[in-house]
Order: C-alpha cells, then sequence, then structure tokens
C-alpha cells in the first residue's frame, strides 16, 4: 500500500504532517493564496483506498486524507494546536 506522502497540496492549502501515530495524523494547513494567515490544524484518522478495478480503470491501494463528506466522522478543524493536540491525543487513547 502506497503511504500518504507529506506535504500535500490541495485546493488552496499545503498540509504538513505535525505528528503521525498508526492511522491518526496531527496535520498543520497554510493557506498558500495567504501564506502569512494564521495556521489552522487538523487531525485526520488516514484512510485506506482499497485495490479495485472499475470501467477499466486500475484504482491501487493506497492511504488517503479524509475528504469533505468525512469531515466529522474521520477530520477534524481546530484555529489552535493545543486544542488539535488535544483532539489527536484523545484519539490515539482510543476515546
Amino acid at each position: 500500500m502506497k503511504t500518504l506522502e507529506f506535504p500535500i497540496t490541495k485546493k488552496g492549502f499545503s498540509y504538513e504532517l505535525i505528528e503521525r501515530v498508526g492511522q491518526w495524523a496531527l496535520i498543520e494547513q497554510v493557506d498558500l493564496k495567504y501564506p502569512d494567515a494564521p495556521r489552522r490544524f487538523e487531525v485526520w484518522q488516514i484512510q485506506e483506498q482499497k485495490y479495485r478495478e472499475h470501467r477499466g480503470v486500475i484504482y491501487e491501494e493506497k492511504e488517503m486524507m479524509p475528504e469533505g463528506e468525512d469531515w466529522g466522522t474521520y477530520g477534524w478543524s481546530f484555529f489552535e494546536l493545543r486544542d488539535a493536540i488535544n483532539w489527536f491525543k484523545s484519539k490515539i487513547r482510543g476515546e
């Protein structure tokens, strides 16, 4: 399985890995249009795409960031690093 590589650039943001424990990742989000804007932080449960074929297209196994519809279940956003760290720690403890 292909491991998620950082930094990730998507939809005008850069996502930098701060820490990862198993499937849990603590992320710093940077707005590329306004790089001096305050940073935001995210906690992700890394998702897995299984190998499959669909209409002749092969999708390899790989890790993925949560998508928009996954927010609140597999991904959370925070304005303060300490809040993100606390949530991250609670997730790796299984809470």
